[in-house]
């Protein structure tokens, strides 16, 4: 009986694990990450082919895709943009990249691209699986969808579409803030215009960043009266809001906030 009761918690066990995709040109990693992360995620594994589509990701519900090449090439951006057509799982990138210059210029490809995340193959693995388990809380967060987002004495309250300085409502369009809504859900992670364009403006990215830049600089002149740069620019690859986000309830909105610290 005990025996079969043992059993039994190592089936549910398995159940309750979900799937991290690990997709890799060459032989490596799969079973360091593995040893990291078994206690609570399945690492499945699987070489990228050189042409194709990952047809895996059709099979399974992964919460994060790690992707690790030799180097940033126009496959990984291919890759990429495939994992985003079927999910909206983060995506972690490893390069075998060496060089620094190199590595600072894969970094803006791999962030410009959709990847979520950018390492070089010479950090620990237990560093980089700390990395992995950031990501996955950061998506999980986004997705319990908090109701309200505070950033220092901002509030945002999306089922209401208002925000507020200090209690005083500040009017912004429906774009501004679509904006500012969009970067407060991402807890501090950069946000390329990319991902900005096609998340508020529900199109083809057409390199129009100067669009995008005109309306943050007329969100600034409303938000940052009186607060110190909520916003701030990323050079080259777009914004993030705040150095931190908090979280409180609806329901109770002088319960203690819970600080949440970017990545």
């Amino acid at each position: 009986m005990q025996k079969l009761e043992s059993t039994k918690m190592e089936y549910i066990n398995i159940i309750d694990k979900q799937n991290i995709l690990y997709l890799s040109d060459y032989q490596k990693g799969e079973k360091t990450f593995q040893s990291y992360l078994q206690d609570t995620y399945f690492v499945r594994s699987q070489r990228i082919p050189k042409k194709g589509r990952v047809l895996s990701l059709t099979n399974e519900n992964f919460v994060l895709c790690i992707i690790d090449m030799i180097r940033f090439t126009d496959r990984s951006a291919e890759l990429v943009r495939e994992i985003h057509q079927k999910t909206d799982m983060p995506i972690l990138f490893i390069s075998g990249a060496k060089l620094h210059t190199r590595q600072q210029e894969e970094t803006i490809l791999a962030i410009q691209c959709g990847a979520d995340e950018y390492l070089d193959n010479s950090k620990s693995t237990e560093e980089i699986a700390i990395r992995v388990w950031a990501l996955i809380r950061i998506q999980k967060r986004v997705k319990e969808e908090p109701g309200i987002w505070n950033c220092r004495d901002i509030e945002i309250v999306p089922d209401k579409r208002q925000i507020f300085y200090n209690g005083k409502e500040i009017l912004l369009t429906r774009i501004e803030f679509d904006i500012v809504q969009f970067l407060a859900e991402q807890n501090g992670r950069v946000v390329t215009y990319k991902e900005i364009y096609e998340k508020v403006w529900h199109c083809e990215y057409l390199q129009d960043d100067g669009n995008i830049m005109a309306h943050i600089h007329r969100i600034r002149q409303k938000l940052e009266r009186d607060v110190k740069n909520p916003m701030y620019n990323v050079y080259g690859i777009g914004y993030r809001f705040g150095c931190c986000v908090k979280q409180i309830k609806n329901t109770d909105r002088q319960k203690t906030f819970q600080k949440f610290i970017p990545v």
